[in-house]
């Protein structure tokens, strides 16, 4: 379960993030993205209720390796997941922009979890969704304006070049 503080997000200003995270994880179904199972809210928290992912976080799996890195097999498997993963958020029209081990989470059977989509852009008219965030916090000036438009516009061209 993921519980945000409504008081922090309101202080620092998070609150579309937090709409944006639940928004994506209800809309995605791929093994290596988490299942949203269910959303509520109390008084002072927005929780999010997910898979668990008793492996913790991939960076801490790296941490225990000897070395401190990878084998190039495991590194394989790692980033193979991965890359499916981001994969099937651009086919959805996601551009997921915080990739690093700490966001990446290890199921009970070794497989990843791309996890924080705190800090994703949804594009307008991608392939899966067409334009059903037409007049959501994904559309308007205030957020056009903002940083995320660089990444919608680039994912436009290279959707536009997928064959």
């Amino acid at each position: 379960m993921k519980a945000m503080d409504k008081a922090v997000m309101l202080d620092r200003n998070k609150v579309h993030r937090a709409c944006a995270e639940r928004l994506i994880l209800d809309l995605v179904d791929h093994p290596f993205l988490p299942t949203l199972y269910a959303s509520f809210q109390t008084a002072t928290h927005v929780c999010l209720i997910t898979d668990f992912c008793p492996g913790g976080e991939l960076f801490l799996v790296l941490e225990r390796q000897p070395r401190k890195h990878f084998q190039e097999e495991s590194a394989r498997f790692y980033a193979a997941e991965v890359v499916l993963a981001l994969e099937y958020l651009h086919c959805m029209g996601v551009v997921y922009r915080d990739l690093k081990p700490e966001n990446i989470l290890v199921t009970e059977s070794g497989h990843v979890q791309l996890t924080y989509f705190e800090d994703v852009c949804m594009c307008e008219g991608s392939r899966k969704l067409g334009n059903c965030f037409r007049g959501s916090l994904f559309s308007g000036v205030a957020f056009q304006q903002r940083r995320n438009k660089l990444a919608c516009e680039l994912l436009k061209i290279i959707t536009l070049m997928d064959w």
